[in-house]
């Protein structure tokens, strides 16, 4: 009669993935082995499923042919039951100017998310940002002087605070909707 031996490869994965002492592993085997009366190689691979593992591989024909009288339990996989929200879009602007895209975007997750006083203050910095972008291309760099006198005149006229407030208005009505 030839001893049962067991695989080297499935003792090396046994050391390295199975969390126990040679010892532990070489008593688990046997248990498993009387219990079960499957071939060692067998024994092991029990071992290793319920660890979370396989050494399937490694298993001969004699090996599978001991583990056909045992019924495995087929444990059902959690599914993940959060889904991703779709991201409600409060502002859609198209731009190839990838801080506003970014920005824009960054805002309707922020209220997509509920964060609105995150929102609020991100809407705040782009519409800063985009008043800055115009008196660029209004005032080039070489032109400081008339810029300066062009941003005291905004400030100034108070048509335009009008309609920045009506804007910001229009805008905080969307959100609380």
């Amino acid at each position: 009669m030839v001893k049962d031996r067991l695989h080297p490869k499935i003792w090396e994965k046994l050391i390295e993935k199975s969390g126990l002492k040679p010892n532990s592993i070489r008593t688990t085997l046997t248990r498993i082995k009387k219990k079960y009366k499957v071939t060692l190689n067998a024994a092991a691979y029990i071992l290793a499923q319920r660890k979370k593992f396989s050494v399937a591989r490694y298993l001969e024909d004699k090996d599978w042919d001991s583990l056909r009288n045992i019924e495995f339990i087929q444990v059902p996989v959690k599914v993940s039951t959060s889904r991703r929200k779709k991201i409600i879009e409060i502002v859609n602007y198209e731009t190839e100017n990838r801080f506003f895209k970014a920005h824009i975007n960054e805002i309707n997750k922020a209220y997509t998310c509920g964060c609105y006083t995150a929102c609020f203050i991100l809407m705040r910095k782009v519409l800063e940002n985009f008043i800055v972008e115009i008196l660029r291309k209004k005032y080039p760099e070489n032109k400081t002087r008339w810029r300066e006198e062009y941003v005291k005149k905004i400030i100034s006229k108070s048509e335009i605070k009008r309609k920045i407030k009506e804007k910001v208005a229009f805008l905080l009505r969307k959100i609380s909707v």
